[in-house]
C-alpha cells in the first residue's frame, strides 16, 4: 500500500468523523496537506500536515478501525516527518486526546503548551479544536 496526497474533502473528512476526530476545519483556505493509504480505491488511512516554515503541526492521524494495529499510522507518521524534513521543518507538534502512548513511542516528548511558537498557537487544531486536556507533543526533525 502506497502513501500518496489526498484532497478529496468528502474522503477526507469522511474517515476523520468515522475515527471520531474533528473536521470542521479541514475545508478552510489554508488546507493543511493530506497524505493516505487507498486499500480497494477507499480511503483507510490518513495524517495531516501544517508547514510554517522551520515549524509544524501534525494533525489528524486516523486509520479506519478493520485496519488498525498494521503499521499503517507510522508508516503516516514517518512518512510525514520525511516530508516536513525535506521542507525545512526542525520541530513537529502535534495534540492528542487518544493517541499520547503511540506517540511517545515515536520519539515525541510531552511539551509545555504555553512553549508553543506563535505559528502553533494561531492554528484552529491549538486555538480551538483541541481541548486544553489534549496532550501537547513535539519532536525535534534531524536531517
Amino acid at each position: 500500500m502506497q502513501i500518496k496526497r489526498v484532497s478529496d474533502l468528502a474522503e477526507i473528512t469522511r474517515l476523520l468523523d468515522d475515527c471520531n476526530l474533528k473536521s470542521s476545519d479541514v475545508a478552510v483556505e489554508n488546507l493543511p496537506v493530506f497524505c493516505g493509504i487507498k486499500y480497494k480505491n477507499e480511503l483507510i488511512a490518513i495524517i495531516g500536515l501544517e508547514i510554517f516554515e522551520d515549524v509544524g503541526l501534525l494533525r489528524s492521524l486516523a486509520v479506519a478501525a478493520a485496519f488498525r494495529e498494521k503499521g499503517l499510522a507510522t508508516s503516516l507518521v514517518l512518512y510525514a516527518e520525511d516530508q516536513a524534513r525535506q521542507q525545512g521543518v526542525k520541530t513537529l507538534y502535534l495534540l492528542t486526546n487518544t493517541a499520547e502512548k503511540f506517540f511517545l513511542k515515536a520519539s515525541y516528548q510531552i511539551t509545555e503548551r504555553n512553549m508553543a511558537p506563535i505559528e502553533i498557537q494561531a492554528t484552529s487544531q491549538f486555538s480551538s479544536l483541541c481541548p486544553l486536556s489534549s496532550a501537547f507533543l513535539s519532536k525535534q526533525l534531524t536531517n
